[in-house]
């Protein structure tokens, strides 16, 4: 985010489960701090409920669908991880997407 004022970005991965997000979200309420969640698409499956509190909190961040290792990837999986997991992301946002 361009600015010429000293920020600092806060931001979380989320991706094996939800068990850190209520105390997580409840601190950034309470500090009035926004965040970034980079979700993988794998986690939303899992948590839809999280990841729109998520949203309503901060920004959503792509993390692929399942987290792989991508240098191992071809280009075709990449953007399969990558774009399913934006429809993924999504889909709990914007149900029509």
């Amino acid at each position: 985010i361009p600015t010429s004022r000293r920020v600092v970005a806060l931001t979380f991965d989320a991706g094996a489960n939800g068990d850190g997000v209520n105390s997580i979200l409840a601190t950034l309420a309470k500090e009035k701090v926004a965040a970034t969640f980079y979700l993988t698409g794998d986690f939303v499956d899992s948590f839809p409920k999280l990841a729109v509190r998520m949203s309503a909190a901060g920004r959503l961040g792509n993390h692929t669908t399942s987290h792989p290792h991508l240098p191992t990837l071809t280009d075709a999986e990449v953007r399969t991880e990558v774009t399913s997991a934006q429809t993924t992301i999504l889909r709990p946002l914007l149900p029509e997407f």
